[in-house]
């Protein structure tokens, strides 16, 4: 040290050659550890530069035991640094994992690799070569991508086949719905589906009328003929009521020798069509050679816009009898 500094008081040039050498080190310090850790660089550049200020050679010894002291401070803090880093990123991919090992429990052929995926991960942790840490994590964040690719088509496959599979029981369910609400009979609406056409128009708040038939004398055919005569009029019947009033108006058999219109509309226009179709119902109906002429008793009731089902149905049996009444006193 006597001699350094005797040469350095012997040449001043030297003094500034040295400590131009040593700022310019400095600076290749901060340049590096820009590229290692650019989120630590700044504040070594600052602390650096409040070291260097203007050399001489009395400051010189304490600058560079300095400038040492902020270079392990640096070394420490980046090491810290690096270790948070992947502790980080394993806690993310460890996270990702176990999401994907969750959603692939079901299938045997995901959990074993996942499994050995997630001790791998753990490995990380205790990793303290930054290159190696790298590595490990490109190779197993491929993996993951790989293993969530592979899932992620087979998902696709199986909500395609879950798709299809419900579409199929969508349409069985409407087929047998229809079915339940088919008279087996006439083929007409039954009782249910003709209950399911008025509360749909109820929920719609949309006006309809009731028309109610009930054959006359049906009980007689049945004795005199025979039920599948009285069956074979009830179809003939039925196909005649379903051509003489519109698409819109729901037709059905009510059970037994009544039948029911749901017609769209109110009970005047309700009226004028009945009149209408009744010139084709009532009459004569062929059975084999046998014409039997058919009649039935009606009845109309509007639904009033609050009342349910079972009371505008009442309205119109009631409107029914009151007219069968009427025939039978005049």
């Amino acid at each position: 040290m006597i001699s350094l500094k005797k040469h350095i008081e012997e040449a001043p040039d030297l003094l500034k050659s040295v400590t131009s050498a040593y700022q310019s080190a400095l600076a290749g310090i901060c340049r590096a550890a820009g590229r290692t850790a650019p989120q630590l660089a700044p504040s070594l550049q600052k602390n650096l530069d409040a070291l260097g200020g203007r050399l001489s050679l009395k400051t010189v010894a304490e600058i560079d035991r300095n400038v040492v002291s902020e270079l392990e401070d640096w070394g420490e803090r980046s090491s810290n640094y690096f270790r948070q880093k992947a502790s980080e990123v394993k806690e993310i991919l460890l996270f990702v994992t176990h999401t994907a090992r969750t959603a692939g429990e079901k299938d045997e052929r995901y959990v074993s690799q996942l499994s050995a995926f997630s001790g791998r991960l753990n490995d990380i942790a205790s990793l303290e070569d930054v290159t190696r840490i790298r590595q490990s994590l490109q190779q197993s964040a491929t993996e993951l991508k790989d293993c969530a690719g592979r899932m992620a088509e087979d998902g696709k496959v199986m909500v395609s086949r879950l798709q299809s599979e419900v579409a199929t029981y969508q349409m069985r369910l409407q087929e047998a719905e229809k079915e339940a609400s088919r008279d087996a009979l006439t083929g007409l609406d039954n009782r249910r589906g003709i209950e399911r056409r008025m509360d749909d128009c109820m929920a719609q708040n949309r006006p309809f009328s009731v028309i109610i038939f009930d054959l006359n004398h049906f009980k007689r055919i049945n004795d005199t003929h025979g039920h599948l005569a009285g069956d074979e009029i009830l179809k003939q019947f039925a196909a005649e009521l379903r051509s003489r009033f519109r698409p819109a108006d729901a037709t059905g058999r009510w059970g037994g020798d009544e039948f029911l219109v749901v017609f769209d509309g109110s009970a005047g226009q309700a009226m004028a069509a009945l009149r209408k179709a009744s010139e084709w119902l009532f009459g004569d109906y062929r059975l084999n050679s046998v014409k039997l002429h058919i009649t039935a008793a009606t009845g109309i009731a509007q639904w009033d816009g609050k009342e349910d089902v079972a009371q505008t149905i009442r309205r119109a049996d009631a409107d029914m009898y009151k007219q069968k009444h009427a025939r039978l006193t005049a």
